[in-house]
C-alpha cells in the first residue's frame, strides 16, 4: 500500500509541474516534453529493470540487500544462496524489482 501513496503524490508532483508549465493547455505534447525536460524531469524506460534479494525494513520501505542484477534468474539464484544463511534467512528475504537508474552527466569538465 506504501508504493500507492508513493505514485500517487509523485502524480500529484508531475500533475503541478504540468499545469505550471502548460496551464492554458496550448502546448503539444511535444513540446510539454520539452519543457518539462528542461525542468529538470526526466523518463526511464519501464523495461530498463534491476532485480535484487531484499527485505522490509521496520519503517515499511522495502531495502535490498545485495547488488542489483540485469535479471530476475540471476537476483534468485543469489537469494538461493542468501536463504543458506540464517542471518538473511530471518530477515525473510524475497525478489524486489526497481527501474535501473540511468547516471546523467551534470556537470562536464575539460580536462587538457
Amino acid at each position: 500500500m506504501r508504493e500507492i501513496a508513493d505514485d500517487a503524490g509523485l502524480i500529484s508532483a508531475l500533475a503541478a509541474m504540468i499545469r505550471e508549465v502548460d496551464g492554458s493547455h496550448s502546448l503539444g505534447a511535444a513540446a510539454l516534453a520539452e519543457a518539462l525536460v528542461e525542468r529538470g524531469v526526466t523518463f526511464e524506460d519501464p523495461k530498463a529493470r534491476v532485480y535484487a534479494p531484499a527485505t522490509v525494513r521496520s519503517d515499511g520501505t522495502v531495502e535490498p540487500v545485495t547488488n542489483p542484477f540485469g535479471t530476475r534468474a540471476e537476483a534468485e539464484q543469489e537469494l538461493a544462496g542468501l536463504l543458506g544463511d540464517d542471518y538473511y534467512r530471518d530477515r525473510r528475504p524475497f525478489i524486489a524489482t526497481a527501474i535501473a537508474p540511468a547516471w546523467r552527466a551534470v556537470d562536464l569538465v575539460d580536462v587538457e
